[in-house]
């Protein structure tokens, strides 16, 4: 639990970065969108490397040999 949140606070600070940066002193509602975009983009590509990661390390090979105590069940 303590993870999540640590990991939810970090994330939002980080989006919150990208907005800010590409939008630079963006008054205007219209001004900001370039920055929401971007960070939305950002937010995008962090959740697909999620999920390749756990695709890749999840699920095991399918030319594994099963150990000697796996082979008896």
């Amino acid at each position: 639990m303590t993870a999540q949140q640590i990991g939810n606070s970090v994330g939002l600070a980080i989006l919150v970065a990208v907005s800010a940066g590409v939008s630079g002193g963006a008054t205007t509602p219209a001004e900001r969108l370039a920055g929401f975009h971007a960070a939305y983009w950002v937010a995008g590509g962090i959740g697909l490397l999620g999920g390749l990661t756990v695709l890749l390390t999840r699920f095991p090979k399918v030319d594994a040999v099963p150990s000697a105590s796996e082979a008896r069940l």
